[in-house]
């Protein structure tokens, strides 16, 4: 029988990221997952995308994964939201920043994460999933699907929306199905973006094209499913004459660097983040809409913190999968999880609507974050803040610290 410290269950960006803070720190970490562990130059051009913010880039960098040119990271400067008429820019520069955060592909950044694991020596890779586990007083034994095991002191399930950790640790969950799908597409075009991410309000949900490197920006383009089927079946200058005029031409002539993809959105929240020896991040504890950009920032947090959890506990002697150390990352994350799971799923109601009282109601919202000052302040550093412990009344931005034993 194999022992490990910690068993990671998912090899995707919050799974792999937490493999090597941990490992990085001396921990004795085993990751698993059925597929292969992408590299870098096997990499497509891909329109799906995340728009980290700085705290989450402070993550990805005390996990030696972050490096902007690698990555093809592209700034965000200014964040602008057009509704209807009117439209509303929000500026790093106002929080005498200067970005908000950056935009990446996922693949890429899952990519040059695997390739700094496999040189952790502290961590191991097993291309296999968890078919069930046994526990006792001080461990828990995951058997994989190939009948191998593994003992630890705790068992993290990062295995995605249809997580098998879950299943196994027996928590529930709640849904809700929007009956929308997701285009996402890599696009150029004839006008630079001026790092500039741009999101119309429709009635099927957000337009938002997100800036990438020189004049090419991605776009994940919300819709009803039904809508967004008939636009995936348009001949391509059918599909990309749908983009000028959603765009309003802002970019200049559009062209299409990928095919478009689509997928369907729900909401997910986990009843609970943690059982017996086992814990939940990332889209195994809650998935939300891709509107305002929270879900990579959300998982990146959850990261930090069961990383920061563990660290300490280490370091006072403790059991680090022991029900007191749980509860104390679980009581970390409740509130921010709330919030984002159910900010993002009311703002997705208010944007996809067509209904005159509640376009109304948006857009006299958006007209006062525009033009109250601290409301407008309040909304910017929340959203590239968010998340922050409070320390003595004070915000901090402090890396996750993975000194060696």
């Amino acid at each position: 029988m194999k022992t490990s410290d910690v068993i990671i269950s998912g090899a995707g960006i919050p799974g792999l990221t937490l493999a090597l803070l941990l490992g990085r720190a001396g921990f004795a970490v085993t990751i698993t997952d059925p597929a292969p562990l992408p590299r870098p130059q096997d990499v497509k051009a891909s329109g799906r995308t995340s728009a980290l913010m700085e705290d989450s880039i402070a993550v990805l960098e005390s996990a030696g994964i972050w490096d902007e040119k690698a990555l093809s990271a592209t700034d965000l400067r200014i964040l602008s939201i057009i509704d209807g008429a009117r439209r509303t820019d929000f500026r790093a520069g106002e929080l005498n920043q200067t970005r908000f955060g950056a935009n990446i592909p996922n693949a890429l950044l899952q990519a040059h994460a695997a390739d700094a694991l496999r040189s952790c020596r502290t961590v191991k890779i097993v291309q296999d999933s968890i078919l069930s586990c046994e526990h006792s007083s001080s461990f828990v034994t995951a058997r994989l699907h190939s009948g191998d095991t593994i003992k630890s002191r705790l068992i993290v399930g990062a295995d995605g929306r249809n997580s098998a950790v879950r299943t196994l640790a027996g928590i529930d969950c709640r849904a809700h199905d929007y009956g929308q799908s997701a285009i996402t597409v890599l696009l150029s075009h004839s006008k630079p973006h001026s790092f500039t991410s741009t999101e119309f309000h429709l009635p099927g949900g957000p337009f938002t094209m997100v800036p990438m490197p020189g004049n090419t920006s991605s776009l994940v383009w919300l819709e009803k499913t039904d809508r967004a089927d008939e636009l995936l079946r348009l001949k391509k200058d059918q599909f990309i004459q749908a983009l000028q005029d959603h765009s309003r031409g802002l970019l200049g002539k559009i062209s299409l660097l990928t095919n478009p993809e689509a997928w369907p959105l729900r909401m997910m929240k986990a009843d609970a983040l943690t059982a017996d020896r086992m814990v939940l991040i990332a889209e195994a504890a809650h998935v939300l809409s891709p509107i305002g950009a929270q879900g990579m920032n959300l998982s990146l947090r959850d990261v930090r913190d069961l990383c920061a959890r563990l660290l300490e506990a280490r370091s006072c002697g403790l059991d680090i999968g022991s029900t007191a150390v749980l509860k104390r990352y679980a009581r970390d994350r409740e509130g921010d999880t709330a919030l984002r799971v159910n900010g993002t799923h009311s703002l997705n109601q208010m944007v996809a609507t067509s209904h005159p009282a509640l376009l109304r109601l948006r857009r006299v919202g958006f007209g006062a974050v525009s033009h109250i000052a601290p409301l407008r302040a309040l909304v910017m550093d929340e959203g590239m803040s968010a998340g922050h412990a409070s320390a003595s009344g004070r915000t901090t931005r402090a890396k996750v610290k993975t000194s060696t034993r």
